[in-house]
C-alpha cells in the first residue's frame, strides 16, 4: 500500500498507476530541460529495461505508455 491523502492505495491498482502519473507529469510541468529531452525523442518507441523481470509495481509498459501520452500532448500543444 501507499498512502496518499489519507487514503490507502494497493501498489500496481489503476488508483496507484493514476498517482505515479501525476507525479511524472508534474516532473514534466516543472523541468522544462526534461520536457524538452522527452520531446526530441519526436516518435521514437519508448522502452524501459530494469534488466530483469518485471515484476515491480509500476511495469515498463505503463511506465512508457505514461511518457508516450505526455509527448503526444506536448506534440499537440505546441501545434
Amino acid at each position: 500500500m501507499v498512502w496518499w491523502k489519507g487514503q490507502a492505495i494497493p501498489y500496481g491498482s489503476p488508483e496507484h498507476h493514476q498517482l505515479i502519473e501525476r507525479a511524472i507529469r508534474a516532473k514534466f510541468e516543472q523541468n522544462a530541460d526534461a520536457m524538452e529531452a522527452l520531446l526530441a525523442t519526436k516518435e521514437l518507441v519508448l522502452t524501459h529495461d530494469l534488466g530483469s523481470p518485471d515484476d515491480s509495481a509500476l511495469p515498463a509498459t505503463v511506465f512508457c505508455a505514461i511518457l508516450t501520452q505526455i509527448r503526444e500532448e506536448a506534440i499537440q500543444a505546441r501545434k
